[in-house]
């Protein structure tokens, strides 16, 4: 959601600076700059928006990932192929935490599927509200849906996931190794379950 705002905030910014035709790249190709001088000169609800859009360019490699992962999690055996991609080459933690948030998608909508059948077959209503992958492996261990080898599984990847999620405050990202586990034990999952790629 914060990057589809910056992304709105930006893209109406950079319109609005072409239609008045003051929006001068001259000095290259480095549009933050651009954008600086443009907005100096301005009220302080653009420089408002500036600092926004900083931030956008700031996180571009982060917006590209997000989309990708979107695009991807419609089919999980791309998502899945999206994620060990990200995981190759040359290490880096933003990489991993976004193969990370692809890999919990996947794994939860797959969970989920599951969770719905058997709700659907008891005559259950389904959840109230989304559950993270350890809620969903509790529901599946109790239903006898998975093993305890399963459960542990679903547990790890919930821990990792979590610590993706708030690296910036823990100062903690998931080693490569820990992700390319939890990518593992996924389609492991996937292909215990007998669902479909």
């Amino acid at each position: 959601m914060r990057v589809r705002q910056l992304c709105d905030a930006f893209a109406r910014v950079l319109e609005q600076a072409l239609r008045d035709g003051r929006l001068d790249c001259g000095r290259g190709p480095d549009l933050q700059l651009a954008v600086a001088d443009r907005a100096r000169g301005l009220s302080v609800g653009i420089r408002m928006a500036t600092i926004e859009i900083e931030g956008l360019l700031a996180e571009s490699r982060a917006r590209d990932l997000y989309w990708r992962a979107q695009s991807a999690i419609e089919f999980k055996e791309e998502a899945f192929k999206t994620a060990e991609s990200l995981l190759q080459g040359t290490d880096d933690p933003a990489k991993r935490i976004a193969a990370v948030a692809i890999i919990d998608l996947a794994w939860r909508q797959m969970a989920s599927a599951v969770v719905r059948a058997i709700r659907e077959r008891n005559k259950q209503l389904p959840f109230s509200r989304e559950k993270n992958l350890g809620e969903l492996g509790q529901y599946l261990f109790e239903q006898a849906a998975i093993d305890a080898g399963q459960l542990a599984a679903f547990n790890e990847a919930n821990q990792i996931r979590n610590e993706a999620l708030h690296a910036a405050t823990l100062g903690v990202v998931p080693s490569r190794d820990r992700a390319l586990r939890m990518l593992a034990t996924a389609i492991e999952y996937r292909a215990r379950s007998g669902l479909p790629a």
